[in-house]
C-alpha cells in the first residue's frame, strides 16, 4: 500500500499543479475544451452541499490538499480556496466550523512558511494583513465554545507563531488579556 500511496501522491501533484483551467483535449481537432480542475470541483461541492457530514468529509479532504500541495496551487486557486473557507468561518455547525479552522490553519502555516512573499490575494482584504486579523478575532471569540475551542485555539496558536508575518503589530494582546481574566 505504501507504493500505491506514493503513486497517488505523484498523480495528485501532477493534477494540482495546473496553471490554467483550459487544456487541449482533442488532438485531432482544433477545439480546446474548458475543464474544471478537481480542486475547483471540490470547492464547488463544499459550497453547494447541504449535508453536513458530506461537507465535513470534503473539508477534511481539502485540508489534506492544502497541507500537502498549497505551494503548487496557482494563485487564483489559492484565492478560491481561501475565499471558500472564509465563507464557512462562522457557519452554524460545529464540525464544519472546526474543519474550516483547521483548513485555515494549514493555509496560514503554508503562507508563512513559504519563505517568499505572501500571496497577493491574502493581502487584498480591507486590512493590510489580509484576512488574518479577522480570522484571529473570530478564533478568539470561539475559543470558549466547547465544540470548536480546540480548532479555534489551533488556528490562534498558528497565527501567534507566525504573527510577524500574518498579524498586525499589536493584534492579539487585547484578546489574550481578556482570556486571562
Amino acid at each position: 500500500t505504501m507504493g500505491r500511496g506514493r503513486r497517488a501522491e505523484s498523480v495528485y501533484t501532477q493534477l494540482y499543479s495546473l496553471s490554467e483551467r483550459v487544456h487541449p483535449v482533442n488532438t485531432s481537432g482544433k477545439k480546446r475544451v474548458k475543464l474544471e480542475d478537481p480542486v475547483s470541483q471540490l470547492l464547488w461541492a463544499i459550497q453547494k452541499n447541504t449535508e453536513v457530514t458530506i461537507r465535513t468529509y470534503q473539508l477534511q479532504f481539502l485540508l489534506f490538499l492544502v497541507d500537502r500541495h498549497w505551494h503548487i496551487f496557482h494563485s487564483s486557486l489559492q484565492e478560491s480556496i481561501t475565499s471558500t473557507l472564509l465563507q464557512f468561518l462562522s457557519f452554524d455547525d460545529a464540525d464544519v466550523q472546526s474543519w474550516t479552522f483547521l483548513c485555515l490553519t494549514a493555509v496560514a502555516h503554508a503562507c508563512a512558511s513559504s519563505g517568499g512573499p505572501e500571496p497577493r490575494h491574502l493581502l487584498s482584504s480591507s486590512s493590510a494583513t489580509g484576512p488574518w486579523d479577522a480570522i484571529w478575532t473570530h478564533a478568539m471569540r470561539r475559543s470558549n465554545v466547547p465544540l470548536v475551542c480546540r480548532a479555534a485555539c489551533h488556528v490562534a496558536h498558528t497565527l501567534l507563531f507566525h504573527a510577524k508575518v500574518l498579524l498586525g503589530p499589536n493584534k492579539g494582546f487585547n484578546e489574550i488579556e481578556m482570556l486571562a481574566k
